[in-house]
């Protein structure tokens, strides 16, 4: 990790920089952990016996640093192009080794990100380590452990690469290229002469590989060492004396390269100098200034006088030329997406409309059923059976026929008796339909409710009693032929029994048609609340009209007593009135009817004008009103 800060803290090239920099600081934050992630994997896993050592931390501890190393290097085994130095100049080997680097570090980073660490760090558990079952949750450290090496690894990797690019990049690679080439020349005589004296002389074929080389001459002094160490000293003094001779000699080969070098750079600075008028930069800088205020002057005005005239109007005809033809492009590209969306819109509209058109028929195909059967019952089937007899696309009107023939009175004197037989059905009706609902209303509860033809519906009682009250009440109606004092109370029973027309419990099924008859009847019995009664009506008296008096001779006779008296006073008044009604129709009488017809009452009727069957009919109702009896009169008179 120290070493990737140091590496991060230098200044790679400028297209790694930022990249570098982030990455470092990452690896910076988590520099601690590394550490202390391998110790807890180490660790947990020991005290579980799930690695092999068990005696020995550090052992596994290195255990799994190189199983990480071995997969380092799978990782970057396959990568092809290895550079091998044979380049005929040092650029090109050094550029060789420069892709090198970053192919090294792309495969490096690719294992950086966590699902790849994930992989890996599985594959270190079961194949380098073993372990079929690890420690819980101690995965993460070895996860950890893995992205931050790898990445720290890559970092490193691109440093390099980016300080050979900037390398390359410097103005003088050119010369110290040909230096490098020079003292790759020492290098090499050098190389010889210590082959030579380790007596493992240098390939001949093509260019050498210097890396190999070195380590095959290091191994052969390693070797020429322990030789002459076992054998005669004399000689590795003199071995010693050749290696400090020929070390003496490169350092000269350095120095005198070095020297050149600074010769060169020495002559270069002179060269670009601009201490001497006309020379290096100096010179150069002069021409520039010719070359500006005259050629290039000369041609910017040329260039401006051009421009000024003509330029600017064509720019303009261009500019307006181009404009009218982007609006007639885009003025016809919209017409054109209109008309396809107009297209696209009929289009959707029809599969619409077709969809629309096959959800109503699949809708609506049951409909004429449901409209038969909805006439035939709820309220249309109660109107209809009002009307007449239900057939099965028809009504009959016979109930209506057999209100319209008859005659008005012939009407009113049947009306009981044939509203008491229309009641009739329509009862029967509302048993049966109300049935029919309580019945659907029960099979559709959990469980099942099962209503027998027999059993009563919830309205049978309240209906029964008010088809009784309301027979009671016609039957009355047809037996007095007018209203008597019992209309009163046969008007109150069906009253109540009306208000009893309801459900027997909460929970009850409601239904409209017991409301409809409700109404109905409430409009018929608010009717007949509207006769008028009178308070006589059904009275007896219940005084003596007259009473026997005792005169002090002992004769006897008659007197009224006070409840006689007024109705005495009632007659008179009466009495008055009829005679001034009978006063007053006596000229009709003599102007119309012939007096032999008198015996005919009914031909009497008939010829005379209706206005004064009217005032006979007046005169009547005063008579009526002063029914007395003969008796009770006779003593007023004698009185």
């Amino acid at each position: 990790m120290e070493g990737t800060t140091e590496i991060a803290d230098k200044k790679p090239g400028k297209n790694n920089q930022e990249m570098i920099n982030a990455k470092a600081g990452q690896v910076k934050d988590w520099s601690g952990w590394l550490e202390s992630w391998l110790n807890d994997y180490v660790k947990q896993n020991v005290s579980k016996g799930k690695l092999k050592d068990l005696s020995y931390e550090e052992h596994n501890r290195n255990a799994v640093r190189d199983a990480i190393k071995e997969e380092i290097r799978v990782l970057i085994e396959h990568i092809k192009d290895e550079p091998d130095g044979g380049k005929p100049t040092a650029e090109l080997n050094l550029k060789d080794i420069q892709k090198y680097l970053e192919a090294v570090a792309a495969a490096i980073e690719t294992h950086v990100e966590p699902i790849a660490a994930e992989k890996l760090a599985t594959k270190i558990e079961t194949v380098s380590l073993s372990i079929s079952d690890a420690a819980p949750n101690t995965k993460p450290y070895l996860r950890g452990a893995i992205e931050v090496t790898l990445l720290e690894l890559s970092l490193m990797i691109k440093c390099f690469a980016g300080e050979l690019q900037s390398f390359l990049l410097k103005p003088e690679t050119d010369n110290i290229a040909a230096k490098i080439e020079e003292t790759y020349g020492n290098a090499e005589t050098l190389n010889g002469q210590l082959n030579e004296a380790t007596g493992h002389p240098a390939g001949s074929s093509g260019k050498p590989n210097h890396a190999k080389n070195l380590d095959e001459a290091i191994e052969a002094v390693k070797n020429k060492a322990v030789e002459l160490t076992t054998g005669d000293t004399t000689a590795m003094a003199t071995l010693s004396d050749q290696i400090k001779s020929n070390l003496v000699a490169l350092t000269g080969e350095f120095a005198i390269a070095g020297k050149k070098v600074s010769e060169q750079l020495e002559k270069l600075k002179k060269e670009i100098s601009l201490n001497k008028d006309g020379e290096g930069l100096h010179k150069i800088h002069k021409q520039l200034k010719e070359l500006h205020g005259g050629a290039v002057t000369d041609a910017l005005s040329a260039a401006e006088k051009f421009l000024k005239p003509d330029a600017y109007k064509l720019r303009d005809e261009t500019i307006e030329k181009l404009r009218g033809q982007v609006d007639k492009e885009i003025e016809n590209a919209k017409k054109l997406m209109i008309k396809q969306a107009q297209k696209i819109y009929v289009t959707s509209v029809k599969e619409m409309l077709k969809a629309f058109a096959d959800k109503v028929q699949k809708e609506l195909q049951d409909l004429p059923k449901q409209i038969d059967k909805e006439r035939k019952e709820g309220f249309k089937g109660f109107m209809r059976t009002v009307e007449g007899k239900i057939t099965d696309n028809a009504t009959t009107d016979e109930n209506i026929k057999s209100s319209k023939i008859l005659q008005k009175a012939t009407l009113f004197k049947t009306l009981s008796t044939k509203f008491k037989e229309f009641f009739g059905p329509l009862k029967g009706y509302l048993d049966t339909e109300i049935m029919r609902l309580y019945k659907d209303s029960n099979a559709k509860k959990n469980p099942p409710v099962t209503i027998g033809d027999k059993d009563p519906h919830p309205y049978a009682d309240a209906l029964d009693a008010v088809q009784s009250k309301l027979n009671t009440l016609l039957d009355e109606l047809h037996n007095s032929n007018h209203f008597t004092h019992s209309l009163t109370i046969n008007l109150g029973n069906l009253s109540t029994a009306l208000n009893s027309l309801v459900p027997t419990n909460f929970e009850g099924p409601c239904n409209t048609l017991p409301d409809v008859l409700k109404v109905g009847l409430r409009g018929f019995h608010a009717e007949l609340e509207k006769a008028y009664v009178s308070v006589y009506d059904g009275v007896n008296f219940g005084a003596s009209l007259t009473e026997t008096k005792v005169h002090a001779d002992g004769r006897t006779s008659g007197k009224l007593t006070t409840y006689g008296t007024k109705c005495a006073k009632v007659f008179l008044t009466l009495l008055s009135i009829l005679s001034d009604d009978l006063n007053a129709l006596k000229p009709f009488v003599k102007a119309h009817v012939n007096l032999k017809r008198l015996a005919n009452p009914l031909r009497l009727v008939n010829s005379l004008p209706i206005t004064v069957l009217l005032y006979a009919r007046q005169i009547i109702k005063t008579v009526s009103c002063a029914e007395m009896k003969s008796s009770e009169v006779s003593i007023y008179i004698q009185n």
